[in-house]
C-alpha cells in the first residue's frame, strides 16, 4: 500500500478587499480563507 502525500498543493485566486485579502481555492469548493493583507492570508494559521 502506498503512503498519501503529507500535503497537496491547489491553485489559490487572492483578492484585495477594501477590510482585507480574501483567498479562494478554486479547486475546492467552498474552501476560503483570507486575512488583513497578504502574508496574513498565506499564513497557515489562518485557514480553516
Amino acid at each position: 500500500m502506498s503512503k498519501l502525500p503529507d500535503h497537496y498543493v491547489y491553485p489559490a485566486v487572492f483578492t484585495s478587499e477594501d477590510d482585507g485579502v480574501s483567498v479562494e481555492f478554486s479547486g475546492l469548493e467552498g474552501c476560503f480563507t483570507g486575512g488583513a493583507d497578504v502574508m496574513e492570508a498565506v499564513d497557515i494559521r489562518t485557514a480553516g
